[in-house]
């Protein structure tokens, strides 16, 4: 009779264990665009740091319009969050087919002088959460999360 019974706490924990609560805050979904200099900017990484929870992230098309993520869930936590913006000026990759050892594709890109680092198309101070000065509040309501960030002029 003992063993039922404690075989029945352990079963109850184990419910209220796995009952599927993450634990994690609410998102709301939350879109932009990233504005410098009155034109977007493309291929940015754009990052929404809240005070508490999991950061959102998104990446910027060619006109500069993102969708937040966070953790692989649409949205960000509601709230108000740091923002953080980061575009570099990295060449497209001119190839992805396998070159052969030897080959005189290998010779020209073995004998070819390094790529030059890639420059920030931004100030760079937005990159970072303590210097950037940017924030924005994410709304319970995804319909007021059409937010722009603007990085001035």
């Amino acid at each position: 009779m003992i063993a039922n019974w404690k075989i029945a706490l352990v079963l109850s924990v184990l419910c209220v264990g796995c009952s599927g609560g993450s634990g994690d805050p609410d998102l709301a979904a939350a879109k932009g665009k990233v504005m410098y200099q009155g034109k977007p900017v493309p291929r940015a990484h754009v990052s929404f740091i809240p005070k508490n929870g999991a950061m959102a992230v998104g990446t910027t098309n060619d006109q500069g319009e993102f969708v937040l993520a966070t953790k692989g869930r649409a949205g960000a936590v509601i709230g108000e969050h740091r923002v953080t913006v980061a575009a570099m000026d990295t060449p497209p990759m001119t190839s992805t087919t396998p070159v052969e050892i030897g080959s005189p594709e290998y010779l020209k890109m073995t004998q070819a002088p390094a790529p030059k680092a890639p420059k920030s198309l931004i100030p760079e101070k937005f990159s970072k959460s303590d210097s950037s000065g940017l924030t924005q509040m994410i709304d319970a309501d995804a319909s007021k999360n059409d937010l722009i960030v603007d990085l001035g002029s």
